[in-house]
Parts: C-alpha cells; structure tokens; sequence
C-alpha cells in the first residue's frame, strides 16, 4: 500500500498559482474576450479613485444574496456614459449611487493578481426612466385609491392671497425666481413671504420637504408654494414619492407647486391645488390674480354704479308722482278729520260743563266731612301724646338713677383691678428689659474680644521679628527699603551702604554694582 501512495504521488502533476491564474486568464480571453453581455443587477457600493468608478455588483433572490462581482468604470469609458444619460435628461451621478439598480453592458476580464471583474462599456437609461415610470404609476394608483386626488380642490384660495409660506432651498435659483418675480411686480407690493427651509435634492429632500408642508400648516398662511429650479428626470422623481404627494394632500392650506419642468408632469402636481411650470409663473399667477380680482371689483363698482343712477333716477320720478298722490290724499282726510274734531270738541264742552256742575256740589260736602273727622282724631292724639311723655319722663329718671349707683360701684372695682395690672405688668417689662441689656451688653463685649484677637494675629504676622525668625531679611539704604526704589534709582546706588537687618544679625556692605534681574 505505501509504495502505490509513492507512485501515485510522483506522478502527480503540481503547478503553481501564478501558473494556474494565467491558464485561466488565458481561457477567459480566449472564449469571451472581445465578447460583451447585458446584464441587470444591483449596486451595492461604489467608489471614485483617480477617475475610475469602482463598483460591487450584486444580485439577490427574496432578500438574499445570490451573485456578487467586481465591476469597473474606466475612466476613459465614463464620458460616454455620461453623454448618454444627457440625451434622456439624467445624470450619471443620480443613477450610479448605492442601492440603484441598472442594466449594464459588461466585457468579462480576468486578471491573474486581481481575478474576475466587468469592465462596464455602457448603462441603459432606458431602464432607469422605466423604472421611475413604473414606480410613479405605482404611487398614483395608490394615490387615486386613498382619493388624495379629490382633497387640495375642495379648499378655497383667497383672490389676495398675500401671506405665503415658501417651502424651497434659499440661495437656489428657483428660490431667487420666485421672490425676484414676486417683489418687482406692477400689480401688488403687500406679500409676505414665510421661508420653510427645505432640500430640493438629495436622500433628505423626502423628509425635509413633508416636514416643512406640516410646520407650515402651523403658521397663519393664505397658501404654501412648494417650489424647485430646473433639473433632470431624477432630480424630480422626488416630487412623485408618495410621502410628498401625501403631506401636500392633507395640508389644510391650498398648496401651489411650482417645479422647474416644461414637458413632465409629477404626482405632486396632480394632487396639488394649483401647479405652474416655474417658480417665476407662481409668483406671476399670485399677483395676476390679485389684478384679475381687482379689475373684475372696478367693473363690478362701476356696473354698480351704474344701475344704481338708473335706479335713482326711476325712483325719483315713481317718488314724486305718488308724492303728489299723498299730498292730494292727505290734505282731503286732514279736511274730514278736522270737521270731525271740532264736532267732538263741542260735545265734549257741553258735557263737562254739566258734569263740573253736579260734582261741584258732591266734592264740596266731602270736604267738610274730612276737615270735621281730622280735627277730632288730631285733639285725640294731642292727648294721648302728653301722657305717653309724661310716663316716659317718670320711667327715664328712675332708669338713670339705678345705672349711677351701679356705675359708681363699677367705676372703683375697675380702677383698683387695673392699677394692680399695670403695676405688676410695668414690673415685668422692667424685668425683661434689664435681662435683655444684659444678653446685649455679653454678645456685645464677647464680639469685641474676638476682634482684639484677631488684630493681635495679624499684628503678629507682620511683626518684623516674627518675619527675621522664619528667615526673611530688610534690605535699606539710607533708611530706605530698596524694594519700594524705582528703577532709575538702582542707577545711583553704586558706593553706597546696604544695611542687612537679619534675625539677631545687622551685616553692612558696600554696594559696588546693580543689574536687572
């Protein structure tokens, strides 16, 4: 057995990798090169160096992974690309991004040290625009099933509509269009514009764009814009997601869209209150429609007008002639109304003359009767009065003798009683006084004590002999500190004594030089 394992390892045939990798390099240039293959796929990373766009290419299957390769952008090969993305309105920026799926005309090359990649030769825009179409015809079918279509069309916009919330990118062009057009217009000058940051481009443009529709419907607006300069198939995609068709659907003010596009429509233009092409015809269809509105008011005021002169004037001539009827109508029933009166007026006379006469009489007896029965019921009253003070005098005068022997009683019981109060009282006010003096006096003396200590202290920190014992010296000169000389004066101490005052030593010396330190 181990001589057959011997033989059958010495005719083994081995061969190195270099080796191998050039066999296989050779094999695929000899059955594909030249050869291209359109294929679909996914890109999952890619990356820009020196030029070249490096691409992983990957393909899955329910969620998973079931193909990867390398694929390369030459830099040589990207402007063709690029021109070609042109001719259908995109930019290869927009489609050559992560997660994008493409179709791609691949060459197969294998190289011994870097293995198997695609070169990409070219990118079919055509799938691209299909793609987005298909997925805007998906949105607007759900769009019409939640009947968003129906709700901006229901609210109403203002003929003056004046205070506007813009929700766009300031600095961008389109953002400059709209304001430039709206400030130098001939028709209105009272706008106000509220600017709702948004981006226009970009992964945010989704999320910064409903958010701003939905801070906007919190202010006090007459209508949102929602506006964006020129740009290709892709940049405007965004304006066909769902989300944004949604936000401005549901917005309780009217928004007005305003996207750069001459030819295709987006979704948020169908479920919008109103679109226009351009941010500039926005803002000319704003202040148009206040124009519009006032010169339909200036024809109305003058049709008004108008009828009402003829109405005037028809109703001046109806006015007088039945004027002339009323007058002619009046002064004949003012006529029987007046014979009438003076007839009643005569009866009336004669009949209160005679009923003066009969209650003359009658009035007259029923004046003496009242004057006969007051004098009797006030001679009455007069009498009974002066007994009724009377008795009241007699009762006064004994109530009042009866409350001064009490009085008197009371008065010497409560001036004793409150002599004793005030005395024992004064007493001890007294008393607590002298024991607060001397609380006072004690807080008083102990505070002065401790600030006498406390000077002791310091005086003994600055004590010249207490400073030479911790090894500190004073240095003078003609009983001068030389710490509080200027500098100029150093210059005139050459010759001089320096006295040295030390702990227990006094040490003179001669200056012979100064120096600045």
């Amino acid at each position: 057995m181990e001589s057959t394992s011997m033989v059958k390892q010495e005719n083994r045939r081995v061969f190195s990798l270099t080796k191998l990798n050039e066999s296989l390099e050779r094999l695929i240039a000899d059955r594909v090169g030249g050869t291209t293959f359109w294929v679909r796929c996914q890109i999952a990373k890619i990356n820009l160096k020196n030029g070249h766009r490096y691409v992983e290419l990957v393909d899955s299957e329910n969620g998973k992974r079931t193909a990867q390769s390398r694929g390369v952008i030459w830099a040589s090969t990207f402007p063709k690309i690029q021109s070609e993305f042109k001719t259908y309105g995109l930019r290869a920026e927009e489609v050559l991004k992560d997660d994008m799926e493409i179709t791609i005309e691949v060459g197969v090359r294998y190289h011994k040290i870097y293995g198997l990649s695609l070169d990409i030769m070219q990118v079919d825009p055509a799938f691209i625009i299909g793609d987005i179409e298909r997925q805007k015809q998906e949105t607007m079918a759900r769009i019409e099933r939640e009947g968003l279509l129906e709700m901006q069309p229901k609210l109403y916009l203002s003929p003056i509509a004046l205070r506007i919330a813009l929700v766009g990118s300031p600095g961008t062009s389109g953002y400059t269009d709209f304001q430039t057009e709206l400030a130098n217009n001939s028709f209105h000058h009272g706008f106000t514009t509220k600017t709702f940051e948004a981006s226009v481009q970009g992964d945010q443009s989704i999320a910064t764009i409903v958010s701003a529709i939905r801070e906007a419907n919190r202010w006090d607006v007459d209508c949102i814009v929602l506006i964006r300069g020129g740009g290709s198939k892709m940049d405007l995609h965004i304006f066909n997601h769902y989300d944004i068709c949604k936000a401005i659907a549901f917005s309780r003010v009217p928004v007005l869209v305003g996207v750069g596009h001459e030819t295709d429509e987006t979704l948020a233009d169908r479920v919008a209150f109103r679109s226009e092409k351009t941010p500039t015809a926005v803002a000319k269809y704003l202040y148009t429609r206040i124009g519009v509105f006032r010169a339909n008011l200036n024809e109305a005021l003058l049709q008004i007008r108008t009828q009402s002169n003829e109405l005037i004037a028809s109703t001046r001539h109806q006015t007088q002639r039945l004027q002339n009827l009323i007058y002619t109508h009046v002064d004949s029933l003012l006529k029987g109304i007046g014979e009438r009166i003076e007839m009643h007026t005569l009866r009336i006379q004669q009949s209160t003359a005679e009923a003066l006469a009969s209650q003359k009489e009658w009035a007259q007896n029923l004046v003496n009767r009242i004057y006969t029965l007051s004098n009797g019921h006030i001679l009455a009253g007069k009498q009974h009065l002066r007994q009724t003070l009377a008795q009241l005098g007699d009762t006064t005068r004994a109530v009042l003798e009866a409350r001064r022997e009490y009085l008197g009683v009371a008065y010497n019981f409560i001036t004793g009683t409150a002599l004793n109060q005030v005395a024992v009282e004064q007493q001890q006010e007294i008393s607590q006084r002298e024991r607060l003096i001397e609380l006072s006096a004690n807080h008083t003396v102990e505070g002065k004590k401790g600030e006498l200590d406390y000077l002791v202290k310091k005086i003994e920190l600055v004590d010249p002999t207490a400073l030479f014992g911790k090894g500190y010296t004073i240095s003078t000169v003609d009983g001068t500190d030389i710490q509080s000389l200027e500098t100029a004066d150093f210059d005139r101490l050459e010759g001089k004594t320096l006295i040295t005052q030390a702990h227990n030593r006094r040490v003179e010396s001669t200056i012979t030089k100064t120096e600045q330190s």
